[in-house]
């Protein structure tokens, strides 16, 4: 689950673009965005789809999750989708 949001925060951060930037040693000036009240689609809804769920939730992210069966109980701090 932490794995997960480490990518996240890679990916949306750029940090690749930041260490090449770095080792040549450039300035390029981009705005960074942020996680917050972007949308975490998870698929599936187990125990570690729910760990990544909080971990997006303590983010600020809104947290949609796709299940292929119908959702026994609903949390109002996601959003879980039953089958289409």
């Amino acid at each position: 689950a932490e794995y997960a949001l480490a990518a996240a925060l890679h990916f949306n951060k750029q940090v690749a673009r930041c260490q090449q930037n770095r080792r040549e040693r450039r300035w390029d000036k981009f705005e960074m965005s942020v996680l917050r009240g972007q949308t975490l689609g998870l698929l599936g809804f187990g125990d570690i789809a729910q760990h990544v769920a909080r971990l997006g939730k303590a983010f600020g992210m809104r947290v949609v999750c796709l299940r292929p069966r119908q959702p026994t109980r609903s949390s109002p701090l996601y959003t879980v989708l039953g089958p289409v």
